[in-house]
C-alpha cells in the first residue's frame, strides 16, 4: 500500500486599474447639476448614491474631464456640468488551494486505487463595470473523488471498473459592491440602468449577474482489454449522471433603458401631461419615445431563477489494435454516443405550470403546443467509426534511417454534445419565462425609482405581470429545432516522424477536419414583407411562390407580430439551429529533443493553416473572432456565409527551450552553491493576427434600406443591436481603417452627424460621389469638438463602402459583398523567460527561487480591435472610445515580472 498527500497554496494579491471613456458628471459636476432647478433630481440622486463616486472602494477619480459645449449626452438645459470617465484602482487578489490524497492497495491480481482532488480558488473583485464601482467576486470548489478496481484476469485479459464523483460549485457574485450580492441574493440585487447611446456610463450590475453553478457528476466505467495473438481487443462503457442546478435568470430586477445621458438627467418629468412630455423628449433625436428623462424601454421577467437540469450520458466503446507485422499496426474503432435532452426540463416545468390556471402565465385558451416549451427527443444514432495505422519502414536507407521513421495515418468520427448557455438561453424567454418589455405609454408611466433595487422594481411593475393575458408568441423567443443533437466532426491525418539523433525527432503531418451539424443562431421566423410593409418578397429576393402571413393567429395584447412572416403564429423567434459547418487544413511541423548536449530541452513548431466556416459561434464577441453572430440575409445562412472563420489564425511559430546550466551541478562548496543549480527556460509565439468583420453598429440599412425591410428590423433590434448587413468592397489593398461613405447617405452615417455647412456641401455633391467617413468623423485632439471636412474619394481609396440607402442603389442590392472576415487584427509576438535557481540544503531539502516575465521584451500585444465602421477616423477617444480597424487603441499588457520561491522535502 502506498499514500500520498500533498497540499499546495497560491496567494496571489494585485491590483487592477479600472478605466472607461464612458460619460458620466463628475462630483463637481454632480453639485452643478444638484442645484440646477431644470434637472431631475431624481436622477441626480440615483447618480449621487449609486453611481461611481458612490462607492470609495478604489478611490474613483474623474478621467479626462471636460465641460462640454454641445452633443447628444450632454445636458443643454444646465450649462457648466463637468462630465469625463473613471478611473478606479483597485486590489485584485487571486486565492489558490490545493489537497490531495491518494492510495493504491495491491492484493494478489487485484489493484485497488483510490484518489481524492480539492481546489478551492478565488477570484476577487473581477470586473462588471469595474470603473463604475460595480464589481464582483468568483469563488470556485472543485472536489473529485475516484475509485478503481483493476484485476488481471489470466495472462492475456485485463479488466478495470472506476466509479467516481466530481462536484465543481462557482458563483459570480458578492464583493466590495453590497448591491451585486452573491447569487443566492439574486432577487434583491440593484437594478440595470443603461443608455443607447454609447458614451453613457451605465449603472448597476449586467442584468444577467449575480448567478451560479453546481455541477455534480456521478460517473461509473468499465474497461476491458484482451490479447488475442495479434489482437489486442478493447471493449468498454462509460454511464455518467449529471445534475447541475443553476442559479440565471436576467432581468429579474429590471432593467431600465434611456435614450441618452441627457435625457436621463433633463427635468420633463416635471410636465403635467405625457403630450408635454414626449413633446420635451423629442428635442434629444430620434428613437426618444417617452418624456426626455423617462425611459424609453422598461423590461421585467418573471419566471425560475434555479434550473436543476439533470442529465443521462452513456458511451459505448470497441476496437482492436491489430499487429499485422513487426512494423504495421492498423487500429479499428467504433463508438456510440448518447447525450440525453437536458434541454426537456424546461417542458417539464412549463407543463406544469400551465395545466394549472391559478399557475399559468400565459392565455388558457391556448393549446399546449404554444404556452408550454417543445419536447425534444434525444438523439440516439451517434456512431463513430476510427480507422488508424502507424507503419516504420525498414527500407529507404539514409532517408528513413532502416526503422527511426514511422508514417502515421487515421480518421475519426466525433460528435459533442450543446453546451449549456444554449439552454440557458432558451430558459430566459418564452413560454417558460415571463419577459415584460414596456415602452412608450406604459414605460413613461413607469419612471426610474430612487432606489430601484430587485424589490422595489418588482414591486412597482408587478401590474404589468398580467398572467392569463399574453400570448407568448408575441414575446420574443429563443428556441432550439425540432430535431436538436450534438454536432458532428470528421477528422483525418497524415505524416511522418524521423528520429534524427538519440536525443531528437522531427515531425510533419498534415491534419483536417470537416465539422457539420454545428450551433449557430438564426432568425427563426424571418420577416418577408406584406404589400404594404416591403420586405424581400417584394424586393425579388425569394423564389416565386413564396408567401407570407397575412392574417394573425396570435391572441391578446400585441397580438401581429406573425404578419408579413414566413410563417402564421411565431414572431420574432432566435433559433439554434445545427446549421453551422467548418472546414480546417493544416500543415504542421515540429522539432522536439530532450537533454541535448546533456543540458538543453528545445521544441519548435510552426503550422501553417486555413479554417472557412458559415460561422464562428453562436454569440458575437463584438470584437476580433466572431464580430457579428447574425448571417447578412436571414434566408441564406449557409453556403452565402462561408468565409474565412473567426477562429482562423494561418501562421503560428513557437519555440520552447529549457537550459539546465551544465557547471557546478552537485554545488559542492559555497561557490558550487552560488554558481551551481541554475535553471533558464523560455517560450516564444509569433502567430497571425485574428480575422474579424467590419460592423455596422448604427442601422443605417435598417433605417435607410432602399429596398424595404430585408433584414427584418424587429428582429435584428430584438436579438443582434447592432445593423447584420455588411458593407460593401472598395479596394482590399486599401488601408484597413479608410471608410468611404456616398455624399447623400454621409449624414445618417456619420458618427457624429454632420454640421449645417457639412451637410450642405454634401447635397451639393452627386448622389453616387464617395466621401472619405474618416474625414467626417475627424475630431479636434484638444477640445473633442468636430473639424470635419469634406473630402471626395474613389473606390480604390477605400477598403470599405457603409452600406445604406444609396449605396444600395448604386450597387444593385440591400446585401453587402464584403464577406465575413475580410480584415484582421495585430499580429502576436510574444516571449515569457524565467530564470530559476535551486539551492540544495542537504539531502531531502531543496529551496528553489524564481523570476519571471511574461512579455519579457514588452512587445505591444494588442488585446482585439474596434470593428465599428462607423468609428473610422475617430481620433478622440476621451469622447467617443476607439478608432475602426486600428490595433493601437485597443489594451496591450506590457511586461510583468513574477518572484517566487518552493521549499521542497
Amino acid at each position: 500500500a502506498f499514500l500520498f498527500g500533498g497540499f499546495d497554496s497560491d496567494l496571489f494579491s494585485g491590483q487592477n486599474v479600472f478605466t472607461t471613456t464612458a460619460l458620466t458628471p463628475t462630483p463637481a459636476g454632480l453639485a452643478t447639476l444638484a442645484a440646477c432647478p431644470s434637472v431631475n433630481q431624481t436622477a441626480v440622486n440615483v447618480l449621487k448614491n449609486f453611481g461611481p463616486y458612490a462607492f470609495s472602494f478604489g478611490n474613483p477619480a474623474p478621467r479626462g474631464a471636460t465641460t462640454p459645449i454641445s452633443g447628444a449626452n450632454f445636458l443643454s438645459g444646465c450649462p457648466g456640468v463637468q462630465y469625463g470617465g473613471v478611473t478606479r484602482v483597485v486590489s485584485t487578489p487571486a486565492h489558490g488551494f490545493d489537497f490531495i490524497v491518494k492510495h493504491d492497495l495491491t492484493l494478489g491480481n487485484n489493484t485497488f486505487f483510490a484518489r481524492y482532488l480539492f481546489n478551492r480558488a478565488n477570484f476577487f473583485t473581477n470586473s462588471d463595470n469595474g470603473a463604475a464601482g460595480w464589481v464582483f467576486n468568483q469563488p470556485n470548489i472543485n472536489q473529485s473523488l475516484l475509485t478503481s478496481w483493476t484485476r488481471n484476469i489470466g495472462a492475456h485479459m485485463v479488466n478495470e471498473a472506476r466509479i467516481g464523483f466530481t462536484r465543481l460549485n462557482v458563483q459570480f457574485g458578492g464583493g466590495l459592491n453590497p448591491l451585486e450580492p452573491v447569487p443566492g441574493q439574486l432577487e434583491n440585487a440593484f437594478s440595470n440602468i443603461s443608455f443607447q447611446t454609447s458614451a453613457g456610463l451605465g449603472i448597476g450590475p449586467a442584468t444577467n449577474l449575480p448567478q451560479a453553478r453546481l455541477v455534480n457528476t456521478w460517473q461509473a466505467q468499465d474497461n476491458w482489454n484482451y490479447v488475442l495473438g495479434k489482437h489486442q481487443l478493447k471493449a468498454g462503457v462509460n454511464w455518467t449522471y449529471q445534475r447541475s442546478p443553476n442559479t440565471f435568470l436576467p432581468n429579474i430586477n429590471g432593467q431600465f433603458r434611456f435614450f441618452s445621458l441627457a435625457q436621463f438627467l433633463s427635468g420633463c418629468s416635471g410636465l403635467s401631461t405625457p403630450a408635454l412630455k414626449t413633446q420635451c423628449g423629442n428635442t434629444f433625436g430620434p428613437g426618444v419615445t417617452g418624456g426626455a428623462d423617462d425611459a424609453n424601454r422598461v423590461q421585467i421577467a418573471q419566471g425560475q431563477p434555479v434550473l436543476d437540469f439533470r442529465e443521462y450520458d452513456t458511451f459505448l466503446y470497441a476496437g482492436d489494435d491489430w499487429k499485422i507485422s513487426q512494423n504495421l499496426t492498423l487500429n479499428l474503432g467504433v463508438t456510440w454516443t448518447y447525450y440525453g435532452q437536458p434541454e426537456n426540463l424546461f417542458n417539464s416545468i412549463s407543463a406544469k405550470r400551465e395545466a394549472n390556471p391559478a399557475t399559468a402565465f400565459w392565455l388558457t385558451s391556448l393549446p399546449p403546443s404554444v404556452t408550454t416549451d417543445p419536447k425534444i427527443p434525444a438523439i440516439k444514432n451517434s456512431f463513430g467509426p476510427s480507422v488508424g495505422f502507424a507503419y516504420s519502414p525498414q527500407w529507404g536507407g539514409f532517408l528513413t534511417g532502416h526503422g527511426k521513421t514511422v508514417i502515421r495515418g487515421g480518421y475519426r468520427f466525433l460528435y459533442d454534445p450543446a453546451f449549456y448557455n444554449i439552454f440557458l438561453n432558451v430558459s430566459t424567454s418564452s413560454p417558460l419565462t415571463f419577459l415584460q418589455t414596456l415602452t412608450g405609454a406604459n414605460a413613461v408611466a413607469n419612471p426610474l425609482l430612487a432606489n430601484p433595487t430587485g424589490p422595489n422594481v418588482r414591486n412597482q411593475l408587478s401590474p404589468f405581470l398580467q398572467h392569463n393575458t399574453f400570448d407568448p408568441r408575441t414575446q420574443n423567443e429563443t428556441l432550439v429545432s425540432p430535431n436538436f443533437g450534438p454536432d458532428k466532426v470528421q477528422s483525418w491525418s497524415l505524416g511522418f516522424e524521423r528520429e534524427l539523433t538519440k536525443n531528437s525527432v522531427l515531425e510533419m503531418r498534415y491534419t483536417g477536419n470537416h465539422a457539420y451539424n454545428l450551433f449557430q443562431t438564426v432568425d427563426g421566423n424571418p420577416y418577408v414583407g406584406t404589400a404594404a410593409a416591403p420586405g424581400q418578397l417584394q424586393a425579388g429576393f425569394l423564389p416565386a411562390g413564396t408567401t407570407s402571413c397575412a392574417t394573425t393567429t396570435q391572441q391578446g395584447p400585441g397580438k401581429g407580430t406573425d404578419v408579413g412572416r414566413l410563417a402564421c403564429g411565431p414572431g420574432l423567434v432566435r433559433s439554434r439551429n445545427n446549421s453551422g459547418f467548418s472546414d480546417y487544413h493544416a500543415l504542421q511541423t515540429e522539432f522536439r529533443s530532450s537533454n541535448l548536449f546533456k543540458q538543453l530541452t528545445l521544441r519548435a513548431g510552426y503550422t501553417y493553416s486555413k479554417t472557412l466556416d458559415n460561422v464562428s459561434e453562436i454569440f458575437a464577441t463584438g470584437t476580433a473572432g466572431n464580430s457579428l453572430f447574425a448571417a447578412q440575409n436571414p434566408f441564406q445562412t449557409g453556403g452565402a456565409e462561408r468565409s474565412n472563420s473567426g477562429l482562423s489564425i494561418p501562421n503560428v511559430f513557437t519555440v520552447v527551450a529549457i537550459e539546465q546550466v551544465p557547471f557546478f551541478k552537485s554545488q559542492k562548496g559555497a561557490l558550487g552553491h552560488l554558481l551551481g543549480g541554475w535553471t533558464i527556460s523560455s517560450d516564444y509565439v509569433w502567430a497571425s493576427g485574428q480575422p474579424y468583420t467590419p460592423v455596422q453598429a448604427f442601422q443605417e440599412a435598417l433605417r435607410g434600406s432602399a429596398f424595404g425591410n430585408v433584414y427584418d428590423s424587429a428582429w435584428v433590434n430584438a436579438f443582434v443591436g447592432p445593423d447584420s448587413a455588411r458593407p460593401f468592397i472598395g479596394n482590399l489593398s486599401a488601408p484597413a481603417a479608410a471608410v468611404g461613405v456616398y455624399a447623400h447617405d454621409a449624414c445618417n452615417s456619420a458618427f457624429n452627424g454632420c454640421t449645417p455647412a457639412t451637410s450642405a456641401a454634401l447635397l451639393a455633391l452627386p448622389t453616387n460621389q464617395l466621401v472619405s467617413l474618416n474625414a467626417l468623423n475627424h475630431t479636434d485632439p484638444v477640445t473633442g469638438g468636430l473639424a470635419q471636412s469634406v473630402v471626395t474619394v474613389t473606390n480604390s481609396q477605400v477598403r470599405y463602402i457603409i452600406n445604406s440607402h444609396d449605396a444600395q442603389t448604386i450597387f444593385g442590392t440591400p446585401f453587402g459583398n464584403a464577406a465575413r472576415n475580410l480584415s484582421r487584427d495585430a499580429v502576436s509576438n510574444l516571449v515569457n523567460a524565467s530564470i530559476y535557481k535551486t539551492l540544495s540544503l542537504g539531502e531531502r531539502v531543496k529551496f528553489t527561487m524564481n523570476l519571471t516575465a511574461n512579455n519579457a521584451f514588452n512587445h505591444f500585444n494588442f488585446a482585439t480591435v474596434n470593428p465599428t465602421i462607423e468609428q473610422a477616423g475617430l481620433n478622440q477617444q476621451q469622447f467617443f472610445g476607439l478608432n475602426f480597424a486600428d490595433p493601437s487603441n485597443t489594451a496591450a499588457a506590457g511586461r510583468v515580472i513574477w518572484i517566487g520561491g518552493k521549499i521542497t522535502f
